[in-house]
């Protein structure tokens, strides 16, 4: 079932290696979603975990799309904004892996109940 979720991310990648290519990526990717509501379902394939489908706010779900698009490893769009902007409009945009998201970094969860007809995931 999906979930709205208050994400608490500021420090979730604080203990990854900071020699990784990505490391400021991932950290600036934390802290822009902190705060943040956030659709999320419990993975099927990680116990505990939750599957991020995506940012409550459609405007800052798409910035942030863009920035993990700069993944070295999964990224799809590296520096090319109008290649995802394309992606993105038609409606065609799906992210390259899945990305899971601890307990630990979630503030708080609340229903959809009743806000079925405001949610438009194209991707999904």
């Amino acid at each position: 079932m999906i979930k709205i979720a208050k994400l608490a991310t500021a420090h979730m990648f604080d203990e990854n290696n900071p020699e990784d290519s990505d490391y400021e990526l991932w950290k600036d990717v934390a802290g822009y979603m902190d705060g943040e509501e956030a659709y999320v379902v419990e993975s099927t394939a990680m116990e505990g975990e939750y599957v991020f489908l995506g940012l409550y706010d459609r405007n800052k779900d798409k910035e942030l799309a863009y920035m993990m698009e700069q993944d070295s490893m999964t990224g799809v769009f590296i520096d090319d904004r109008e290649g995802f902007e394309t992606a993105w409009e038609s409606q065609a945009y799906e992210h390259e892996g899945c990305f899971c998201i601890e307990p630990q970094w979630i503030e708080s969860f609340r229903s959809l109940e009743g806000q079925r007809d405001e949610i438009s995931f194209p991707s999904i």
